[in-house]
C-alpha cells in the first residue's frame, strides 16, 4: 500500500487537483497494475468516483475488480435505445454475480419518438450529432456531481487517451 500512503499526503476528495497533484499522480500510477490504480481511486475518491462501462470486455474486468475490492463505486452504462439484447442479458448476469446493479443513463427521448423527430434513423445520416444527443449529453448528466469517472478505453486504444 505504499503507492495509497504516497497519496495520502496529496490533496483530499474534496480538493481540487493542482497541477503538482497530477504530475504526482501521474508518477506514481503510470506503471502501478490495474488493481492498485482502482484502489487508489476507490480510496481517492469515495463516492465521488463513477464508471462508465458499454460492457466491452475491459469495463467487465474492471466491475470484477471493483467487486474484488468491494467498492460500492456508482456503475453505469450509456444506453441509446440501440443496445443489443445480448448486452442487456449481459448487465442482467453481472447484477446476478457480483451483486452490482449497473444504472442503465439514457436520453430524454426514446429510440421511437427521436426517430419520429428526425425522419427515421440519425446514426446512419449523422452518427457524430446521433451520438452527441444519444450519448454525450446523457454522458454529462451522468458524471455531474462526480469528481472522476472510470473508463474502460485503455491508453493503448486512442492517441487522446494516451495523454
Amino acid at each position: 500500500m505504499a503507492l495509497l500512503e504516497s497519496w495520502r499526503v496529496m490533496a483530499t476528495a474534496t480538493e481540487l487537483f493542482s497541477t503538482e497533484d497530477i504530475t504526482e499522480a501521474n508518477r506514481l500510477l503510470s506503471t502501478a497494475p490495474p488493481m492498485e490504480i482502482l484502489k487508489w481511486s476507490v480510496e481517492r475518491f469515495g463516492r465521488r468516483l463513477t464508471m462508465a462501462t458499454a460492457f466491452g470486455p475491459e469495463g467487465c474486468i474492471l466491475i470484477h475488480m471493483l467487486a474484488e475490492i468491494g467498492a460500492d463505486t456508482r456503475i453505469f452504462n450509456l444506453d441509446t435505445g440501440y443496445q443489443f439484447p445480448e448486452t442487456l442479458a449481459l448487465r442482467d448476469r453481472i447484477a446476478e454475480r457480483y451483486g452490482i446493479e449497473v444504472e442503465m443513463v439514457r436520453p430524454d427521448t426514446t429510440v421511437a419518438e427521436y426517430e419520429a423527430l428526425n425522419g427515421g434513423p440519425v446514426y446512419n445520416r449523422d452518427s457524430d450529432r446521433c451520438c452527441a444527443e444519444r450519448k454525450l449529453g446523457p454522458l454529462r448528466r451522468a458524471i455531474e456531481g462526480y469528481d472522476a469517472w472510470i473508463s474502460a478505453i485503455r491508453a493503448d486504444q486512442s492517441a487522446h487517451r494516451a495523454k
